[in-house]
């Protein structure tokens, strides 16, 4: 109050408020940084907190999930905060653990928090990812399994009805992750696969509460054989054909078909033989097998070796062709092309014999 001394006297009065930004209280009674229970028992957590005016006091979940409120009958909440000293969780599930903000405030900054752990102890429970996998020999294959489990686990494989531990080596590699608080995925390699490595496996996880394994099959993958493709000989068949008849054969090759050439010949023999008849006075048809050679020639040479003396038409497995004395040389060189088809391959062949 501040006073005048007049007369009369005059006075002037103030209100002066002191304000305390809130602080959490430590409680020496409890420990306040964490809560503990088995799954489906209760946790209760103890937030107290000073100032000046009196703070008010909000549970938040880190991570900002839900906080979940259950009742002995299951039903739940799931609430984004809850107000109050005091945070009660019953029939807690191993996805309530986690972190836990406290979170005092009175309008006076700065606010407070303080983080409390939640701890849910329960028995392993595990699963493969796959109970059957396949995988050919010499390759390498991983199996997979998924444990969840609250304290930390001692995790394991084996073989032979869980008779034989399986250890990191060069036949092995065993590995495990922490995916989150309580959950751990179990992965084995084995390399070089071998007829004896076929069989069952199992992968296990014990605790203090409990014991859990399950049972993995790896069976031989057989892959198919790979393919081949083997030609197959077929029998040859040429003959003398026009640059037009060899086109249009060609085009037949570009279908893809496999056949063999073959080629109408009476129009085309009977015309060489009356030829042959005027430059020779007669001649007639040697046949020739297709595996005959001759000189100089090869199977042109067989054919030729093998004609009338006076000339004539000769045929052969590999060739048609005329040869008609001294002027064989002109007539052969006339028809000398020919063309061989094989399994839908084209091969063209320009000879030219002289005898």
């Amino acid at each position: 109050m501040c006073q005048v001394n007049t007369d009369p006297m005059k006075s002037l009065s103030g209100y002066l408020d002191v304000v305390v930004p809130p602080d959490i209280l430590n409680h020496p009674d409890q420990n306040i940084d964490e809560g503990v229970s088995t799954e489906g028992g209760s946790i209760s957590l103890q937030c107290s907190a000073t100032g000046v005016p009196e703070p008010m006091v909000q549970w938040r979940r880190e991570g900002g999930k839900d906080i979940m409120l259950r009742a002995e009958s299951r039903d739940k909440q799931a609430l984004k905060s809850v107000e109050g000293e005091r945070l009660t969780l019953t029939n807690v599930h191993r996805t309530d653990m986690g972190g836990y903000l406290c979170i005092a405030s009175n309008g006076v900054p700065p606010s407070v928090s303080k983080r409390f752990d939640i701890h849910v102890n329960f028995p392993p429970t595990i699963k493969a990812v796959n109970q059957l996998v396949g995988a050919p020999v010499e390759r390498e294959v991983t199996l997979e399994c998924i444990v969840e489990v609250y304290p930390k686990p001692l995790n394991g494989w084996y073989r032979n009805e869980g008779n034989v531990k399986l250890h990191n080596g060069n036949k092995y590699n065993i590995s495990e992750a922490l995916i989150n608080l309580y959950t751990w995925h179990l992965n084995l390699t084995i390399r070089h696969l071998t007829k004896s490595d076929f069989g069952a496996y199992s992968c296990s996880s014990v605790n203090a509460l409990g014991k859990s394994e399950t049972r993995i099959r790896l069976q031989e993958l057989r892959l198919p054989p790979k393919s081949t493709t083997t030609a197959t000989p077929h029998v040859l068949h040429t003959t003398s054909k026009p640059r037009r008849k060899q086109q249009q054969q060609t085009s037949s090759h570009n279908k893809g078909t496999n056949e063999v050439v073959r080629t109408k010949e009476t129009h085309f023999s009977n015309q060489m033989q009356q030829e042959n008849d005027v430059f020779n006075g007669g001649g007639g048809i040697g046949n020739v097998p297709h595996s005959s050679s001759g000189g100089g020639g090869g199977g042109l040479g067989a054919a030729a070796g093998a004609g009338a003396a006076g000339g004539g038409i000769v045929a052969s497995g590999n060739v048609n062709g005329m040869i008609n004395g001294a002027e064989g040389k002109l007539r052969f060189r006339k028809f000398h092309k020919y063309e061989v088809r094989v399994h839908g391959l084209q091969h063209k062949h320009k000879h030219n014999h002289k005898h």
